[in-house]
């Protein structure tokens, strides 16, 4: 949540873009430059491919592929690991196959073949594209089939807007199902690196509802009705996956509800902290469950039943009922995180549900001394000894996951973070960004903790390309090299 880092990144070379990027990122992953801007999202298709081995029981470390035997090739590395203050080398043994990376468990061994591994280029293309001056000139980058998945939403100052559920595709014999661990003694189920070109992904260009979205959900509801890609248009051996979300059903909800969306519209969307009440109640698949309990065959838990029942689906600070349901779901939210699956593919039993609201009874009234507060005194946006009261919860548009902090509250560590709007005008872009915390790390630094009230109140700050109008307001200019800091305002160099 918290590893974003804002730059602007300018030099003589053409390129002036301001955005996020990660620590060691080598330039920025995604913003915005005089003409264009982008953001990404993560997308699931079936990217990966699992292969079991059958080994020669006659001979060690050799493996069938059709009518012959493969030797795994076989290499030991050596890394320092620090067990308090005692740094320990520890050597491993890896495999490697024609199918890839190979494990060995109790079960065999295991190979692992993905695209991800087999490009470096990706740092070099996302610096031309923070260079790109066009969409065909940006597109063209992205064409170049560095990008291993990722899904790309796009604007520029001309009025196109795109959407792409980028990836790199294997040509897949079909006569294999993918979705589940492969034979690997066949060379009919190892492809190349002859990927599909993007024109064969699932993307829109200049829809005629106006607009894009995507929250992590199915690339096959992008836009409005009638602007999207079909499932059936595409192979079936790529894995996309048709999953909605509670944010994009209420994106979508809300943008159709305006015959034309102003900034303010579109601000008023994006910091949204409601459910779908009708769909998905917390992003889980049978939520309901727990919202329908009945309190006589639950007496012991009327009271919190009726605190269920009184909910609005807001999640914002001064909400009553929000802490209560957010201790109650979030013990099965542990479950799906262990499990390594999205929200909608879960399904719980009525006895969990009902065991969940006990604990966060229990929990309330041992902390709290009520089942309805203020959300706002149980969830916390915290650094060091600073703390803000902050609404949201998972799978909101002003999404916020939040793990145990101290006297029984909450704390965020996921959802909402570098935030960038951006409105292309004859004058330039007109750009507005917040980070949750600041734009210093360090603890003790006055900029690690400066823009936690504007995230948390859901406002944000000015920010400028022109690099002149930077300089004129910097707090302080360093020179690589350089043993003095110069007086802000009084240089032009980078």
């Amino acid at each position: 949540m918290f590893s974003w880092y804002e730059v602007h990144l300018v030099s003589e070379e053409g390129l002036n873009i301001l955005g996020g990027t990660f620590p060691g990122g080598m330039s920025v992953f995604h913003g915005t430059n005089e003409y264009l801007g982008w953001a990404c999202t993560l997308n699931h298709p079936d990217l990966c491919d699992v292969y079991k081995l059958e080994m020669n029981p006659r001979k060690r470390l050799q493996y069938r592929l059709d009518d012959h035997w493969e030797t795994l090739r076989v290499r030991k590395k050596t890394v320092k690991v620090k067990l308090g203050a005692i740094r320990l080398p520890i050597t491993k043994t890896f495999y490697w196959s024609k199918y890839g990376t190979t494990l060995k468990n109790k079960d065999g061994f295991y190979s692992l073949r993905f695209p991800a591994n087999m490009d470096i280029r990706g740092c070099e293309k996302l610096f031309d594209m923070n260079k790109a001056k066009s969409f065909s000139e940006w597109k063209g980058h992205l064409a170049a089939g560095a990008f291993p998945s990722i899904n790309f939403i796009y604007a520029d100052r001309t009025d196109t807007i795109f959407y792409i559920s980028n990836g790199l595709f294997a040509h897949r014999n079909p006569a294999y199902n993918w979705k589940k661990v492969l034979p690997g003694n066949t060379q009919a189920t190892l492809w190349d690196k002859n990927f599909y070109p993007i024109d064969s992904l699932p993307q829109v260009l200049n829809p005629k509802s106006g607009y894009l979205v995507n929250t992590n959900n199915s690339c096959f509801e992008a836009s409005g009705p009638g602007d999207n890609p079909q499932p059936q248009h595409f192979n079936p051996t790529f894995g996309y996956t048709t999953e909605r979300n509670n944010r994009s059903i209420m994106a979508h909800f809300l943008i159709g509800k305006e015959d034309k969306l102003s900034y303010r519209d579109f601000k008023r969307i994006k910091y949204d902290e409601q459910y779908n009440d009708s769909v998905y109640n917390y992003g889980l698949a049978n939520a309901q469950i727990l919202f329908n309990l009945d309190p006589q065959k639950y007496p012991d838990l009327a009271d919190a039943i009726a605190v269920l029942h009184k909910w609005n689906c807001l999640s914002d600070v001064n909400n009553r009922q929000a802490a209560l349901i957010t201790f109650a779901m979030y013990p099965l939210i542990d479950i799906i995180s262990h499990r390594g699956t999205n929200y909608e593919m879960n399904t719980f039993t009525e006895q969990q549900y009902v065991k969940a609201l006990r604990s966060a009874k229990r929990h309330m009234l041992r902390h709290f001394g009520a089942l309805e507060v203020p959300f706002g005194q149980v969830q916390k946006h915290v650094r060091g000894t600073k703390e803000l009261p902050i609404g949201g919860m998972p799978e909101v548009l002003a999404c916020t996951i939040s793990q145990p902090h101290k006297n029984g509250q909450r704390r965020t560590f996921v959802g909402e973070s570098y935030i960038q709007l951006v409105r292309f005008s004859p004058a330039g872009p007109e750009i507005e960004t917040v980070h949750a915390y600041g734009a210093s790390s360090k603890p003790g630094n006055p900029h690690s903790t400066d823009q936690m009230e504007l995230f948390v109140n859901k406002q944000l700050k000015p920010m400028s390309l022109n690099k002149a109008q930077v300089y004129q307001q910097a707090e302080r200019i360093y020179h690589p090299g350089s043993n003095t800091t110069e007086r802000a305002g009084t240089s032009d160099k980078p």
